[in-house]
């Protein structure tokens, strides 16, 4: 058998990535499907290295890091006057890339939300470490034909995610907790909002 199919994904030179995986150093390498399991698992994905080498893979697909801080501010008012108050902070790194950042009180409670966030982002299909390919991509917002136009994520903002989204040949309605509550300054052509909106359909040709 020649060596071109001992290694259980088929043959090399038709071997395609589909995705990238990295190492802790930063270094990359490339995911593809195999013919054959190399594990009592029966895992079929295999990493090609940057060398041409082609191991099992069993790894993380996706590099997470979650940081969690608790610190103390001075809270100025003229009103009820200064006070030393509590802050903190939770941020979350796909491959090293911030995907949320979000303002907490206390460290215990932070550390449930980061986890709830941390699933949450996870599993949404905007599928964040992936940034060059969010940038024009198609969606639904509100049932209307749109596309986000930027995703931003500022540290020091401490307020989760940001994408501006833009309208597609289409007015965006305005949803109803705007109407009957106190904001009345709704842009039917762009919204801002986070990457955990509801309103947003990810699926669209």
């Amino acid at each position: 058998m020649s060596n071109e199919w001992e290694w259980g994904v088929g043959n090399k030179a038709d071997s395609k990535a589909f995705e990238t995986g990295r190492f802790d150093d930063g270094q990359e390498f490339e995911l593809i499907w195999g013919e054959h399991p190399h594990s009592r698992q029966d895992d079929r994905m295999y990493a090609r290295l940057q060398n041409g080498t082609i191991e099992g893979f069993a790894g993380h697909r996706i590099l997470t890091r979650v940081e969690l801080r608790t610190f103390n501010y001075l809270k100025c008012s003229d009103l009820s006057g200064n006070q030393v108050r509590k802050g903190g902070q939770f941020k979350i790194y796909f491959n090293d890339i911030l995907v949320w950042a979000e303002f907490i009180r206390e460290a215990d409670h932070g550390l449930r939300k980061a986890a709830r966030r941390l699933e949450e982002l996870a599993d949404s299909p905007a599928h964040l470490w992936e940034l060059e390919k969010l940038g024009g991509r198609k969606i639904f917002y509100m049932n209307c034909p749109a596309i986000i136009d930027s995703f931003h994520c500022d540290e020091s903002e401490g307020a989760g995610n940001r994408i501006i989204i833009k309208a597609d040949g289409c007015k965006i309605p305005m949803p109803a907790h705007y109407e009957h509550g106190e904001r009345y300054d709704w842009d039917e052509d762009t919204v801002v909002t986070s990457t955990g909106d509801k309103n947003i359909w990810w699926f669209r040709d």
